[in-house]
Order: C-alpha cells, then structure tokens, then sequence
C-alpha cells in the first residue's frame, strides 16, 4: 500500500500506522516505515508518494489505521494493490 502524503507547513510529522489494531512488523512494513518506541510510523519531511505496506501475497479484510496528530497531516491518495514480478 502506497500513501501520498504531504505538510502544510513543511515541517517534518509523525504518522502512525496500524492494521487490525496491531502496528506493522518486519515483515509487512513497506519501505518508509519506521518501526521503533513500540508502533510503526512513517516521518513525513517531504511531499511524496510513500511505501506504507509490503506483503507478499493478498491479505483480506484488513482494518487500516492512518493517524497523526500533526496539523499538517495530508493525505491525497492511496493505492493497494497485489503484483507480480517476472525474472
């Protein structure tokens, strides 16, 4: 799952990111995503297109959490999606 995010102010935030009420783990984070102080979170400093989560196959029914407490929080689009890759 991909997320573009962006800042008001360009000042640097703080977003968490849960699924099913659990942060992410090594093993589904995306590449962006930070995992430290028990939860998982990406560091917002720029406009840009951000890898959120990576897993390796479909996973249904999943309740994704987005949260920041940061005025400048921004969210302009999202995308999922399950692909594969050739040799």
């Amino acid at each position: 799952m991909n997320a573009v995010l962006t800042s008001d102010s360009g000042e640097p935030y703080k977003v968490r990111i849960a699924v099913n009420d659990e942060f992410l783990t090594e093993k589904n984070k995306g590449t962006g995503i930070i995992i430290g102080d028990n939860e998982s979170y990406l560091w917002v400093t720029t406009p840009s297109l951000y890898n959120v989560i990576s897993n390796n196959s479909y996973v249904r029914r999943g309740n994704l959490k987005i949260s920041s407490n940061s005025r400048d929080f921004g969210l302009f689009a999202f995308t999922f999606g399950v692909y594969a890759y050739g040799p």
